[in-house]
């Protein structure tokens, strides 16, 4: 069996957090409006109030415990099975279990794979909060056993398509791409350049790109 350590995200952990974060600024919103009608504050102060209590409190306890996001996990991997290591137990799964599984790419390296019996399993290496170079080599690894296993059995284990390789994302890629090359021609022309819009548009659309050519690479 080949060994792997990798740094994986306790994605349970990590909604809760967000939730928790979410409702302690809900919260005070409206401690912060109901205090206002008490104590009567000019337009930048209340501002300033405002931002530094609903959002710098919020994203203060966020980042303070974001920590904890990262845990530390290993696998082993054979011809016919996996066995992975994290929390404290031990979960292995033989490839003649698996009914699909899927490999994605884009923010980190996702991994799931639903099982005969309806269990399913759920790895995530999170970009912003693990360093997921090994578990994307370990990913690679699996998927290629995977498909050895598949072809030496001939089983019917299906690999589903991640979100990068379906149909329709490169001609809404080559449309939206198309849609912002317009805008841009348009802000020259009226004499606008690039606008905080522009920007702020254009870098979701990079992110998207680099994650199709991350995907279309990877399955070379």
């Amino acid at each position: 069996m080949k060994e792997y350590n990798f740094e994986y995200s306790n994605q349970k952990y990590a909604t809760k957090l967000f939730l928790i974060c979410f409702g302690i600024g809900f919260g005070l919103f409206f401690g912060i409006i109901g205090l206002s009608k008490i104590v009567k504050l000019s337009g930048t102060y209340f501002l300033l109030v405002f931002i530094m209590f609903i959002i710098g409190i919020p994203f203060l306890i966020f980042w303070l415990n974001r920590k904890n996001i990262k845990k530390i996990g290993s696998a082993k991997l054979d011809e016919n099975k996996v066995q992975f290591i994290y929390e404290n137990s031990i979960k292995e799964i033989d490839f003649s279990n698996i009914q699909n599984y899927l490999v994605q790419t884009y923010n980190g390296t996702l991994l799931q794979m639903k099982l005969l019996n309806g269990e399913k399993f759920k790895m995530f290496s999170n970009s912003n909060y693990c360093n997921t170079l090994e578990f994307d080599k370990f990913s690679y690894d699996l998927e290629i056993k995977l498909e050895n296993f598949k072809k030496l059995n001939n089983t019917s284990i299906i690999r589903k398509k991640s979100f990068f390789e379906r149909v329709w994302i490169y001609p809404f890629l080559i449309i939206m791409t198309i849609f912002v090359a317009i805008i841009v021609v348009y802000g020259f022309y009226v004499g606008k350049g690039f606008s905080l819009k522009f920007i702020t548009a254009i870098f979701p659309l990079i992110s998207l790109w680099a994650g199709y050519y991350s995907a279309k690479n990877r399955n070379k």
